[in-house]
């Protein structure tokens, strides 16, 4: 094909497709597009009138007869990019919509259509939009020369980038009056169809078009002919172009007195997968803007309408009218016959555009809907929650979405932070309307407001309130009364409520923090609470605050149980990361650590949104202020107890810990705690007085949504968000100065109220033991109360002792020694306890020499002081039990027997410390007795505890329980086998169920029943307990091997040889032999033992082994070697060896309580 030829194809082709670009933004036709002046200019649409002026302008002044018009405004509509003055309004069927269906809608206008060079494809056009821009204020301004017309508000219609040049055009009147004069202020209202306020995506493909041509025509003869493509004029329209953000900008200044009415495109363009004018970019983003969907109308269709019964064309029309100020001539004004629709035309003042990152909550947006458009005669709600759980924008959503279903409802948001706030916006609600007297200052504008929106004839409405939460404005009291006087303001003695209208066509929704408030506010009507929003939607919110971000499911889910699923937080949190560049591991690592400056800065993170009020700061902290202010002014025992309670856990507080000291009834019961405490005072009442006050605050911080009430748990108990926690723990430090002081008082009630090391007690003490842990994260110990917190510390040691949580009974034990020791004179008794506290641990966990040195100094300090009391003789009992594990039996046996003849006959019935001390030393000394074989003289003192115990326990208790354990031991070493069998059985039933499978009281009754089944050649059966022994050690508590894993071993192995199983008993050994090797302490006795046990093993499945055993050097050799019984024989010839049972159990209850 001819080059020339070629070329001409390819002309027509890209002239086709940039012309098709153009007709998606614009509207404009491909014939249209021409360089006619005619085109250019203010057109008269109606009234007709012959007088023109030379650019196609009509002669100024022209009027219809006064008695038919209503309307007393100028509609000037401005086509967008491509379109023309005339056939961008004009339906396919020639109906031109603005000139032959609104005068009949709307008598008395007058109608104009502007008209500028917008075309771009293959022109030769220079201007710009601000060219454009003063050319539509010149016509104008020479259109309106008469006092009448400039009198007449103008009405603004523009589609696409028409509306660009009308925002422009605005700013540029206002700014310049004096060129302009009153064209700026006669402006009311502007109607956007389809403008890209903030560019549109589609702009860039027409752009990219523009460029090719422009390079490709430079200097060809159709370039002279027709001009190049304007490029620039397209770049205006991309999304984000800096032009069209300054506009925007610009504009924005002015739009506080207009009527802003968008309309939005309802789907995509044909042969594109999107819209031109997504949603985002069609909201100008004003107080008073309305957005107006128009479903099934896409960029093009949305101008032109070629019907009375077209649903778009109805919108506009109702729109048009809403913004029509009313001008009625005489003869109408005075027909008694006429009732107007309303009084005045619809006013949108939603300080906030529509949030596009709005999620969730669907169930009360259903809510609201129901009530408000029901059939009950609900006309006012109230949305309550903790504050930054989403109750604006809630409301938000709720408001817009019913200006987008309704376009005749008008909408006000009145914000009741404070009274000066209230006036202003109803003042704004006034001017909006054009409530007569508005201007004047005498006028009561609440009263103004109040009666006319009540008028029947009104139309409906929406009223929000929102951030109700100071009652006194609403309902008065002296004190505002005096303080407004004498401030020579206005008074409002009985309060704003009387000003909040009320009538059968409008509604109120409120929001506030407090459920009493809302239930005042609506007269107990209508409440919602607004709770937690789901994980999945709390994900998609934080997928949206964090555009541009990878989502991290586990990390967001990681985030937003660590903020408590506060939305608020949450936005604050993503604003935050996006600001400073962070993770969210990051955020959370900073968050969550132990420097409270930290937390609290990230916390106290402010943050723009403009959804949210910009007078109002946005972190969650500075939100909460004014609950804390609220709570301390009007509510102080309230305050006081979320003062105790941000130093608990934030789960599972029981309403005991929260009873202030100084209302406790006195006591004389419960068991009494170290020396110079007060008794605990457990299972109190308080007096009728204290039980209310404790109501009342429990109740008003449930309805403040700042705690929860568990029902379903005995005793009663709270729960409290972790950043509620913060927050007030941030403001004691920051605010009051007051938080050592609080915490101090937390400590104490914890002290009193933990409980005795009982088996009984365990439940409480497992309640009470996430609050003890509270404080290792929150408090700098030094600040606490030494005596009270080191004893709470022992008895919280006490109980994981019980439980087997041996490394954090230790820790806490070491800490209470650490606290008290700073002041021994003061708390010598306390200090002792604690060391015989952690002797017990090292008793437990086979550190039986260290429990010896603690032992012995806080037996010689007791005696000197209290000689042979309950606590001395206690702790010689402790100490004869740690000889015996170290095979000291004769010294135990002394021991024992002194502090057993110390007790003689004292009647231990009627005091409880007594008895405890009584059956710890007999137990002490029946288990000495029974290790060295004086089996009769043993079981007689077992069974006499027993017999005790059983006189005031049933026989299903733990303690009756540890009793039985130490008979059938002994019964096992005194060769009676079938009765240690039975009663082992049961009792490993028994503790399987109260402590646990794994719990060292059930390993050790089992492994007993274990060495009873073996002795009597149930090989099988015994196997079966020792591998679960084994298994259920694993490493054992300790983290490493200890005698009794390795006597469990052991056990095993010889199990297995009975059996002929020698290949898995040398299996058993090998795998026991390297890891003790491993293992850190490891003594050089155990080492020896299970060498000899695997040479021998070895020898029985013919290998030779002799070289482990002299190969193998001592480790260790100055370390004591611990109980352990050695092979009987010397490791030849398999020979058998014999394992003790365990007899360890002789402790009964804790050392303090």
């Amino acid at each position: 094909m001819p080059a020339g030829l070629q070329w001409k194809g390819f002309s027509r082709k890209l002239k086709g497709m940039v012309v098709e670009s153009a007709t998606l933004l614009g509207s404009g036709r491909a014939q249209n597009y021409s360089n006619d002046v005619d085109a250019f200019g203010l057109f008269l649409l109606h009234p007709q009138d012959e007088e023109r002026h030379a650019g196609g302008a009509v002669a100024g002044g022209s009027k219809e007869p006064e008695a038919t018009r209503l309307y007393n405004a100028d509609i000037i509509a401005i086509h967008g990019l491509g379109g023309t003055a005339h056939k961008t309004w004009t339906h396919e069927n020639g109906i031109l919509w603005l000139r032959d269906i609104v005068p009949n809608e709307l008598p008395g206008v007058r109608i104009y259509t502007f008209g500028y060079d917008s075309s771009f494809a293959f022109s030769k056009g220079t201007g710009t939009l601000s060219d454009f821009a003063k050319n539509l204020l010149e016509a104008i301004r020479l259109e309106r020369t008469t006092p009448e017309s400039n009198a007449r508000p103008i009405i603004l219609v523009c589609h696409s980038m028409g509306g660009i040049v009308a925002k422009l055009a605005i700013t540029i009147a206002r700014n310049e009056s004096d060129h302009y004069p009153g064209i700026g202020k006669a402006v009311t209202a502007i109607l956007f169809l389809g403008t890209p306020h903030q560019g549109s995506a589609s702009a860039r493909y027409a752009t990219i078009l523009a460029g090719t041509a422009n390079a490709l025509i430079i200097g060809s003869q159709i370039s002279r002919l027709t001009g190049p493509i304007r490029s620039s004029l397209l770049k205006s329209l991309q999304r984000h172009e800096p032009e069209l953000l300054r506009v925007a900008e610009d504009f924005r200044v002015h739009t506080a007195n207009l009527n802003i009415i968008s309309f939005i495109e309802g789907r995509n363009m044909k042969g594109m997968n999107s819209r031109i004018v997504d949603d985002h970019s069609a909201f100008v983003g004003a107080s008073t803007e309305r957005k107006i969907p128009m479903p099934g109308y896409d960029h093009r269709e949305i101008c032109r309408h070629g019907s009375p019964d077209d649903h778009g064309l109805k919108l506009l029309l109702g729109a048009l009218k809403s913004c029509m100020p009313i001008g009625m001539s005489r003869s109408l004004y005075n027909d008694p016959t006429r009732v107007p629709e309303r009084e005045a035309p619809p006013f949108v003042n939603i300080p906030f555009q529509k949030n596009s990152a709005f999620v969730g909550q669907q169930e009360v947006l259903e809510q609201l809907t129901t009530v408000f458009h029901g059939s009950h005669n609900t006309r006012q709600i109230a949305l309550y929650g903790l504050g930054g759980i989403g109750k604006s924008q809630i409301a938000l959503q709720y408001v817009h979405n019913a200006n987008e279903n309704d376009p005749d409802i008008s909408i006000f948001w009145v914000f009741a932070g404070t009274k000066e706030r209230f006036e202003r916006d109803y003042m704004e609600i006034a001017k909006g309307l054009r409530l007569p007297g508005h201007n004047n200052p005498e006028v009561d504008i609440f009263n103004l407001v109040k009666t006319s929106l009540e008028k029947a004839h009104f139309g409906k409405w929406i009223m929000v309130i929102d951030n109700a939460d100071d009652l006194s404005m609403f309902y008065g009291s002296p004190e505002e009364e005096e303080k407004e006087s004498d401030t020579g303001k206005k008074c409002y003695p009985n309060g704003l409520f009387n000003y909040i209208p009320s009538c059968p066509s409008g509604s109120v929704l409120y929001t506030t923090r407090n459920k009493a408030d809302a239930l005042q506010l609506t007269s107990s009507g209508h409440i919602i609470q607004v709770r937690e929003m789901g994980l999945k939607d709390l994900h998609s919110l934080l997928q949206t605050k964090l555009y541009g971000e990878t989502p991290d499911e586990e990390q967001y889910t990681d985030l937003i149980t660590t903020l408590d699923s506060l939305p608020l937080a949450l936005v604050q949190a993503a604003s935050y990361i996006r600001q400073n560049s962070w993770s969210i591991a990051k955020y959370l690592k900073y968050f969550r650590s132990k420097d409270t400056d930290l937390s609290f800065q990230i916390l106290l993170h402010d943050f723009r949104d403009q959804t949210r009020d910009k007078t109002v700061a946005n972190s969650v902290f500075k939100t909460w202020m004014i609950t804390a202010q609220q709570l301390e002014g009007q509510h102080p025992e309230a305050a006081e107890t979320l003062f105790m309670m941000a130093f608990y856990s934030s789960q599972n507080i029981p309403r005991y810990l929260l009873v202030p000291e100084n209302v406790l009834p006195e006591s004389s019961n419960g068991s009494e705690c170290v020396t110079n405490l007060p008794s605990p005072k457990s299972n109190r009442t308080l007096g009728d007085t204290a039980e209310y006050l404790l109501d009342q605050a429990i109740g008003t911080l449930v309805a403040y949504s700042l705690i929860n009430i568990a029902y379903d748990s005995q005793p009663e108990s709270y729960s409290i968000h972790r950043l509620v926690q913060s927050f007030t723990r941030y403001w004691l430090v920051e605010h009051r100065n007051t938080a050592d002081s609080w915490a101090a008082k937390a400590v104490n009630s914890l002290s009193r109220e933990f409980p005795a090391t009982e088996f009984e007690n365990w439940m409480k003490s497992a309640q009470l033991l996430p609050h003890v842990l509270k404080f290792m994260d929150l408090q700098p110990v030094s600040h606490l109360p030494p005596l009270r917190f080191g004893v709470l510390l022992i008895a919280c040691s006490d109980y994981l002792r019980m439980r087997a949580h041996y490394v954090l009974a230790s820790k806490y034990a070491h800490l209470a020694i650490e606290i008290l020791e700073k002041s021994p004179e003061e708390q010598t008794f306390a200090i002792l306890d604690a060391k015989c506290s952690l002797a017990l641990i090292y008793r437990s966990t086979a550190r039986f020499q260290e429990a010896e040195q603690l032992l012995r100094p806080a037996i010689e300090n007791y005696s000197i002081a209290l000689g042979a009391d309950t606590r001395t003789l206690s702790a010689v009992a402790t100490l004869s039990v740690v000889l015996r594990e170290q095979e000291k039996y004769e010294v135990a046996e002394k021991l024992a027997r002194s502090a057993f003849h110390h007790l003689g006959d004292q009647d231990h019935l009627q005091d409880p410390k007594l008895a405890e001390c009584r059956t710890k030393v007999e137990a002490a000394l029946a288990t000495v007795l029974g290790d060295t074989g004086q089996y009769k003289e043993s079981l007689e003192i077992q069974q006499a505890i027993l017999q005790r115990l059983l006189e005031s326990h049933e026989r299903k208790h733990p303690r009756v329980a540890q009793a039985q354990h130490n008979i059938a031991v002994t019964l096992c070493k005194d060769g009676q086998y079938a009765a240690s069998r039975v009663l082992s059985s049961e009792i490993l039933e028994f503790n399987r169920r109260f402590y646990g499978p794994d719990h060292p009281r059930t390993l050790n009754i089992e492994y007993n029943l274990g060495r009873v089944l073996e002795e009597e050649g149930d090989h099988g059966e015994a196997e079966t307990h020792f591998r679960s022994v084994i298994n259920s050690r694993g490493t054992n508590l300790l983290g490493k091997y200890d005698p009794e894993t390795i006597d469990c071993i052991r056990s095993l192995t010889e199990c297995l040889e009975n059996q002929k199983k020698y290949q898995a008993a040398n299996e058993y050994y090998q795998a026991a032999y390297q890891r003790l090797l491993e293992s850190p302490g490891t003594k050089y006795v155990w080492v020896v033992a299970l060498g000899e046990d695997l040479a021998r093993t070895l020898k029985l499945t013919h290998h030779l082994a002799e070289s482990i055993i002299e190969s193998k050097e001592e480790p260790l050799a100055s370390e004591p070697i611990h109980h352990i019984t050695l092979p009987r024989g010397s490791g030849g010839g398999g020979g058998r060896h014999r394992h003790k049972p365990y007899a360890r159990d002789s402790s009964f209850g804790s050392w303090t309580r």
